[in-house]
């Protein structure tokens, strides 16, 4: 990602920055230069990028990462769109509920003003790599995880060890959103950090159900999308609300 700003020619003269790749070298005047952010957080001229990154944050409004590592960081501000990124934890037993829901999702949460948002979920998985080590990584990265509450999810062990165990570690430390979603029906009250956790609330009684004792009851998701001759109008409204709630906590979290 690149910036162009104008700079006195004095200044660039004096600390020959020419030389360091900071500048395309077929720009010939330096009244408009490109400033790329990867030569930038390892530039050594330490005066100029001071300089530079003065200029940036005073007079344009944009944060320039110091070092390598923020630059690498999950969520780089380009002083635009912070990119924001989303892993699901589902078990495989679930997969076709998984599939259903992160496409609703994607579909109804698309690039706003301020996020960009980058799902990830086994599926990218490339044929021949480590897909243990790839979850591990794609944890580790993710800003929000969405968890796809069941007792399948409950009860697999690689799950709890690899996905959750370092997910809620994330979240202790304030870094990191955990969205838990009712896929099918489950008492997860008896869970101490899930229960912990506000699940997104959605009730039967949103979707035509009148049953005195079910109405007031959070809906799973399969309810909606395992029924014999499933509504269009009342998926997109449970995918719907569930973008909207997501793009709020994302905000409220990371403004």
């Amino acid at each position: 990602m690149a910036y162009t700003l104008g700079l006195p020619l004095l200044i660039l003269r004096e600390t020959s920055v020419y030389q360091d790749g900071l500048f395309d070298d077929k720009i010939e005047t330096f009244d408009q230069v490109e400033i790329d952010i990867n030569n930038f957080a390892e530039l050594e001229h330490k005066n100029l990028k001071y300089i530079l990154k003065k200029f940036f944050i005073e007079v344009n409004n944009v944060h320039f990462p110091t070092s390598k590592s923020e630059l690498d960081s999950k969520s780089v501000e380009t002083g635009s769109k912070k990119s924001i990124k989303i892993f699901i934890s589902y078990s495989s037993k679930d997969r076709d509920l998984m599939e259903i829901i992160t496409e609703g999702i994607k579909n109804h949460l698309v690039e706003t003003k301020d996020y960009i948002f980058d799902w990830w979920d086994d599926r990218e998985i490339d044929l021949g790599e480590n897909w243990k080590i790839e979850i591990e990584k794609r944890v580790k990265e993710s800003d929000v995880s969405i968890l796809l509450i069941s007792a399948n999810f409950v009860s697999s062990q690689f799950i709890k060890i690899n996905e959750l165990g370092p997910l809620f570690h994330k979240y202790s430390s304030g870094k990191h959103l955990i969205i838990p979603v009712l896929a099918r029906q489950y008492q997860y009250s008896q869970l101490e950090e899930l229960s912990g956790l506000q699940f997104f609330k959605t009730y039967y009684k949103d979707y035509g159900f009148s049953k005195p004792l079910e109405k007031n009851k959070l809906i799973p998701f399969d309810v909606l999308a395992e029924d014999k001759e499933p509504s269009d109008l009342f998926l997109n409204r449970y995918f719907n609300k569930l973008a909207e709630k997501i793009l709020n906590s994302v905000t409220n979290k990371f403004k």
